[in-house]
């Protein structure tokens, strides 16, 4: 779960999609760990990836606002109580 965070963040810097072997060397990770997460995180809908001659990784910026309001929604219910 970590390391889906981390490639979250490391997507979010870059405001065009980027190949695989950027994030892979920015995050620091062996290759099975990077596509055991990545596919995870394209499951859920965070990421898209596109094919560019190589395929390239996008974060799903209307995704994440959603689990941010619903987070934010979230709290205002708890702190209310």
């Amino acid at each position: 779960m970590k390391l889906q965070i981390w490639i979250l963040k490391i997507l979010s810097d870059f405001d065009a999609p980027i190949p695989i072997d950027i994030i892979q060397s920015v995050a620091q990770v062996s290759k099975q760990s990077f596509n055991f997460s990545i596919q995870g995180l394209l499951k859920l809908g965070f990421v898209s990836r596109q094919k560019h001659r190589v395929y390239v990784y996008q974060i799903n910026k209307e995704k994440i606002e959603e689990i941010i309001n619903i987070y934010k929604k979230q709290k205002k219910l708890t702190n209310n109580t």
